[in-house]
C-alpha cells in the first residue's frame, strides 16, 4: 500500500508540472505552437520542422494538453532542441503521452537521461542526437521503454550491449551503428521483436547468432552490400515474419531464395536489381501480405505473378518499367488495400481501370507517370480512394495532398495488420 501510495505521488507530481495554472498566460513566439491545428493528426501532434527552440517546449506541452488533451503521440523530428529542452520534456511530461520522437536534434547524453527518467515514456526515437554509450547506459535503467529508435549516434558496441538490459524492449532501431560480434551475440539472445541494423556494416559478419533467435519477428538489413546468401542464413529462423532487405546485393538468386519460405509475410526488397524472374519466383510464395520491389528492373511480365498472391494487401512498385498493363492487371486483384505505381509509364488507360476497379484498393499512388486530365479525373471521381496521390503527371488538376505522415504510414495506422503497424512506428 506504501509502494502504491508513493506511485500515486509522483504521478500526481508530473501532472501538477505539466498543467500551466489556470491565471498563466502560455506565450510562444513560435508559429507552429500558435497555430497548432494543422499540426494535429488524430491523437498525433506533429512539430517537425517548426524550429523550436528549447524554451518552446513548455508552451507546446502545456497547449497541447489545454486544446488537444487526447494526444499521446509528439514528434518534434528535426528542430534545435538541445539537453535544455529535453528536461523540460521531462518535468512537464503530460501523463497521457506514451510516444516522443525527438530525432535530428542535438540533445546529447544529457538530454537523453533527462528523457529515460519520464515514467510513462513507451516509445522513443531519439537518432540522430549525438548520443554515446553513457547515454545507452541511462537508458538501459528504463522500465517502461517497449520502442527505442537510438540510430546514427556514437555508440559502440558497448552501449549495444546496455541497450539489451531493457527488459520491455521489444523494438529497436540501430541503424548507421557499428556491430561486432559481441553485440550482435547480445542483440541475437535478447527479447526483440523488431530489429533494425541498416547501414551497420554487417557484410563480413557472423549473422548466425539470429537462427534462432525465438521473440524476432520483423529484421531490417538494408543498406548492408548483404549478398543472397547472407540473407539466407537470416531467413533460416523460422520465426521471422518480415525481411527490409532493400539496398542489398541479393538480386534474382536472392529472391528466388527468399520465395522458398513461407514464415516470410513481408518483404521489402527495393533497389536490388531484381527482374521479372525473381519477382515470377517469389509470386509463388503465397504467404506474402506485404511487398515492395521500388527501383528494380521489373516489367509487365512481373506483374502477372505478382498479381497471383492471394494473400497480398500491400503492393510498391514504384520506379520500375511499368505500363498501363500492369494496372489493368492489378486493377482486378482482390484482397489489395495499398497499391503505389509512382515513377513507371502509367497513362489514362491504366487511369480509368483503377479508376474502376473492382478490388479494394483504398490508397493508391500514381505520381510522376503519364496520365492525363480525364484519367486523372476519373481517378478523382473514384470515393473508394482514402489516399490519392497523382501529382507529377501530364494533368494539370490539383492533386489530392498526402497525408502529414506519409501514404504508407497512414494507411498502416488504420490496418489490423501488426507487422504493418510495427512498420510503421519505424
Amino acid at each position: 500500500m506504501k509502494k502504491l501510495f508513493c506511485f500515486s505521488l509522483v504521478f500526481a507530481s508530473i501532472s501538477a508540472f505539466a498543467q500551466p495554472h489556470p491565471n498563466q498566460t502560455i506565450k510562444s513566439n513560435n508559429e507552429c505552437i500558435n497555430n497548432m491545428a494543422p499540426h494535429i493528426f488524430q491523437n498525433i501532434a506533429d512539430f517537425s520542422n517548426c524550429q523550436l527552440q528549447d524554451a518552446d517546449i513548455f508552451p507546446l506541452l502545456a497547449l497541447l494538453q489545454k486544446n488537444y488533451p487526447d494526444v499521446d503521440d509528439i514528434s518534434v523530428e528535426s528542430n534545435n532542441i538541445s539537453a535544455e529542452g529535453a528536461g523540460e520534456f521531462e518535468e512537464n511530461w503530460p501523463v497521457i503521452v506514451r510516444y516522443l520522437n525527438i530525432k535530428n536534434n542535438h540533445i546529447g547524453d544529457k538530454g537523453v537521461t533527462f528523457l529515460a527518467n519520464i515514467p510513462t515514456l513507451e516509445v522513443l526515437d531519439a537518432s540522430n542526437n549525438n548520443i554515446s554509450d553513457y547515454g545507452a547506459l541511462a537508458l538501459s535503467k528504463s522500465k517502461t521503454l517497449r520502442g527505442l529508435d537510438i540510430g546514427d549516434n556514437q555508440l559502440t558496441p558497448t552501449g549495444v550491449i546496455a541497450l539489451t538490459k531493457i527488459k520491455t524492449l521489444t523494438t529497436l532501431g540501430l541503424h548507421k551503428i557499428e556491430q561486432d560480434d559481441l553485440s550482435l551475440n547480445a542483440l541475437g539472445h535478447s527479447n526483440l521483436g523488431y530489429l533494425d541494423m541498416s547501414y551497420s556494416n554487417i557484410r563480413n559478419k557472423n549473422l548466425t547468432y539470429f537462427i534462432n533467435t525465438a521473440s524476432l519477428q520483423l529484421l531490417d538489413v538494408s543498406g548492408n552490400k548483404l549478398t543472397a546468401n547472407k540473407i539466407a542464413i537470416l531467413a533460416d529462423n523460422k520465426n521471422i515474419e518480415g525481411i527490409d532487405a532493400s539496398n542489398n546485393l541479393i538480386g534474382d538468386e536472392g529472391a528466388m531464395i527468399l520465395s522458398n519460405y513461407s514464415n516470410i509475410k513481408y518483404l521489402m526488397l527495393n533497389h536490388n536489381k531484381i527482374s521479372d524472374v525473381g519477382a515470377g519466383a517469389l509470386g509463388s510464395n503465397s504467404s506474402l501480405h506485404i511487398l515492395a520491389l521500388d527501383d528494380n528492373e521489373l516489367t509487365d511480365m512481373a506483374i502477372m505473378s505478382l498479381s497471383n498472391l492471394p494473400d497480398l494487401t500491400t503492393l510498391s512498385l514504384d520506379n520500375n518499367h511499368l505500363n498501363d498493363i500492369s494496372a489493368i492487371t492489378l486493377s482486378k486483384k482482390p484482397n489489395l488495400h495499398f497499391l503505389s505505381l509512382s515513377s513507371n509509364n502509367i497513362k489514362n488507360e491504366g487511369a480509368f481501370a483503377l479508376a474502376n476497379n473492382a478490388g479494394e484498393i483504398s490508397f493508391l499512388d500514381v505520381s510522376y507517370n503519364q496520365i492525363g486530365e480525364e484519367g486523372i479525373q476519373a481517378l478523382k471521381d473514384n470515393p473508394k480512394f482514402d489516399i490519392l496521390n497523382t501529382e507529377g503527371n501530364l494533368a494539370k488538376i490539383a492533386k489530392n495532398p498526402k497525408p502529414k505522415l506519409g501514404l504508407l504510414k497512414s494507411y498502416c495506422a488504420q490496418m489490423k495488420d501488426k507487422l504493418c503497424k510495427k512498420m510503421a512506428l519505424k
